[in-house]
């Protein structure tokens, strides 16, 4: 931890998939839904590996009381800044970015698109991912 309560971790790419499992387990056993977690990854391979792991510990602990879905309202806002992505935009939203940020998790590369981009920023301002 840090002086602000933050606590910092760093993993190195060569660890083994079941520590980096465990390190997201004990971060979502620490989430009280009004923390935000943010991690970095040096590829959008690893990106999205990473959101699947997270997909699977939130499943797994999916009857947890401290770990409610996304409210009905944040639900709401994401599809409709999807819809109005996919409307605006001459490619649709990639399903499986489209299917992490219905969920509540975001990813943020360098290989988005700015509009990609822009849409995880907003969605990370309105607190939804």
């Amino acid at each position: 931890k840090d002086e602000s309560e933050t606590i910092i971790h760093t993993l190195n790419l060569t660890e083994k998939t079941n520590e980096v499992m465990e390190l997201i387990r004990w971060i979502w056993s620490q989430h009280d839904n009004s923390a935000t977690v943010l991690m970095f990854c040096a590829t959008k391979a690893r990106c999205e590996q990473m959101v699947r792991m997270l997909w699977s510990v939130m499943v797994e602990s999916h009857s947890h009381p401290s770990l409610a879905p996304l409210t009905v309202q944040q639900q709401q806002e994401i599809e409709a800044r999807i819809q109005q992505f996919n409307q605006q935009s001459i490619l649709p939203l990639d399903p499986f970015y489209a299917f992490s940020l219905r969920h509540g998790l975001c990813i943020h590369h360098a290989g988005l698109l700015e509009t990609e981009r822009s849409l995880a920023e907003l969605l990370f301002r309105s607190g939804c991912v």
